[in-house]
């Protein structure tokens, strides 16, 4: 699966696959927080329809956290600097804070702190992934505009 995103690039053509990632990074949180809308929703007897769910997520949500990497990896090679060292760091905080964050927002939303039902809990967590979807588009959008006001 780490291969992915390279194998594409050769198989499609650099712009293509520019292309592609730019309609993953809008279409894939707004997937992601959809299923686990739908994942709320659900009884406990629509198990298989759940499950079916649960395993399209996570799918997902690796399928994006390669592209995100081979993304960095992109941009730590082209910067010129030391990269596989560089990278090897930026992947590892990367990494790390991701799965912090995640532990933090099951506890934070679980049954442990806020005593919020299953079907809510997933409620919650579409809401924040769409939030932060939104955040990162601002700043990126943000970004650009700085770069073309400065050419």
């Amino acid at each position: 699966a780490a291969l992915l995103p390279f194998l594409a690039e050769r198989r499609l053509g650099a712009r293509r696959c520019a292309a592609a990632r730019r309609v993953l990074v809008v279409a894939m949180p707004l997937c992601l927080a959809g299923l686990l809308y739908a994942m709320a929703s659900f009884t406990t007897a629509e198990r298989d329809a759940y499950a079916a769910c649960y395993v399209a997520f996570h799918t997902l949500f690796e399928l994006m956290r390669v592209v995100c990497e081979a993304e960095g990896a992109r941009c730590v090679a082209r910067a010129r600097y030391r990269g596989a060292a560089r990278f090897a760091l930026v992947g590892g905080i990367n990494t790390a804070a991701a799965l912090l964050l995640q532990t933090a927002l099951q506890f934070g939303v679980g049954k442990q702190a806020l005593h919020l039902p299953l079907p809510a809990q997933f409620k919650v967590f579409a809401a924040i992934l769409v939030a932060l979807f939104a955040v990162n588009n601002f700043f990126v959008h943000l970004l650009r505009q700085q770069r073309v006001d400065s050419i």
